[in-house]
């Protein structure tokens, strides 16, 4: 509830064993929020952002919002068993089936605002322009663009935008 009442959004900065702890206690508690996803995938361990997307989904009682969050750090994570429930989410006729077919056509596990940055990018926008057309600043346009050029693979952003363009069929 700290990092929601108080907007702190600097996960980064906590070790990984705290954040993979944090967010599988808070989640077997039965706490529901984004920044709880946020922890597990700081963590990174693939297991427990798995785990914490999986509880979060399949509880009625989280908010929409925070489900579809759930299934963006599926496709995040990247891993075959995150694929494989993926694929089972997006045979689901609702939001979360929606949502887990659209991260699903996602190249290389972008998450949606990577796709969307470089989007802008293959448009020829400067990191600037798309801050402002975001409303981001320039810095996280520019880490946004480092990520997705990692996940990938690619030498620049003109490369990565290529990438993100090319049918993923």
């Amino acid at each position: 509830m700290l990092l929601d009442v108080t907007g702190w959004r600097r996960p980064a900065l906590v070790p990984t064993e705290i954040a993979a702890d944090a967010a599988l206690g808070l989640t077997a508690m039965g706490e529901r929020s984004e920044s709880i996803l946020e922890l597990a995938i700081t963590a990174n361990r693939p297991n427990v952002t798995s785990e914490v997307a999986t509880r979060y989904i399949d509880d009625p009682n989280t908010p929409d919002k925070v489900r579809r969050a759930a299934v963006d750090a599926l496709g995040q994570i990247n891993t075959t068993h995150a694929k494989e429930t993926l694929a089972k989410l997006a045979q689901r006729r609702d939001d979360v089936g929606k949502t887990a077919a659209a991260v699903r056509e996602r190249p290389s596990g972008l998450s949606e605002r990577e796709v969307e940055v470089l989007a802008l990018a293959a448009e020829g926008l400067t990191n600037k322009r798309i801050a402002d057309k975001l409303f981001l600043s320039p810095h996280t346009v520019a880490r946004h663009i480092a990520n997705a050029r990692a996940k990938l693979g690619a030498a620049n952003r003109t490369a990565a935008a290529a990438l993100v363009r090319r049918p993923t069929r």
